[in-house]
């Protein structure tokens, strides 16, 4: 007698394959969210590193934050990161230190969106503040600063637990986050808003260093008037 054949017929391994597609269908969901939960846990990490790095910066600068600012002239512009590397400097008064206070550029960019890592370029980290906000008395725009800035006096920053200091941006014309927010004309796509792409809300840095995750309601309340949503699809707020 020949020796029997173990071989699986046609059905069976319909069956196989059908039951790993359902383990798949059941399993990759679970696996997806767990990598998201990791990389905002990650980006939390980072924005709380840039927070420490900012602390230690007005520390050195009698108590001021540097952020975005822009003089109005074609290469004028400054970025938050810029102030905290140490390769700019601000108007005279404001900073005057130059050290190096985030030597790991990788926490200025947030894992979830594009470029992922710092690339050497300002331009694709999180979005600083450029915004002042009236009446703040520890918010400061030098008047040579004709193009926008935002300098801030930690000491006298009122409600500094609702005042945003940086944050997860996207600017849709580059698919990718952008060191600054703003916003043009309705329906243009040459514009930065808070992206929230952490299960449908955006991580922000706060003036009193705490971290936060902003859904609709909060980004609308910290004055933005758009965003993305996870889909990168732009909404009002």
């Amino acid at each position: 007698m020949g020796k029997k054949k173990n071989c699986f017929t046609l059905i069976e391994l319909l069956v196989i394959i059908a039951i790993i597609s359902i383990l798949s269908a059941i399993l990759l969901p679970s696996l997806s969210k767990a990598r998201e939960t990791a990389k905002s846990s990650s980006c939390r990490n980072n924005l709380r590193q840039c927070g420490i790095a900012m602390g230690n910066y007005a520390g050195d600068n009698a108590g001021f934050i540097a952020l975005n600012s822009f003089l109005g002239t074609s290469g004028s512009s400054r970025s938050w990161l810029e102030y905290l590397i140490g390769s700019k400097n601000s108007a005279a008064g404001y900073s005057t230190k130059t050290s190096d206070y985030l030597p790991n550029r990788n926490v200025a960019v947030c894992p979830s969106e594009a470029p992922y890592k710092w690339t050497g370029s300002k331009s694709y980290t999180y979005g600083g503040r450029m915004s002042i906000e009236t009446g703040n008395p520890g918010n400061i725009r030098p008047p040579e600063y004709t193009g926008g800035a935002c300098f801030v006096l930690t000491g006298k920053l009122a409600n500094s637990s609702n005042y945003y200091m940086a944050g997860d941006s996207y600017r849709e014309s580059d698919e990718t986050q952008l060191y600054t927010f703003y916003s043009y004309q309705a329906g243009a796509t040459d514009r930065a808003y808070p992206h929230m792409r952490h299960q449908n809300k955006a991580l922000f840095l706060f003036g009193d260093m705490h971290v936060e995750a902003c859904g609709k309601e909060k980004l609308k309340d910290i004055s933005f008037t758009g965003a993305y949503d996870q889909t990168k699809t732009a909404i009002a707020l």
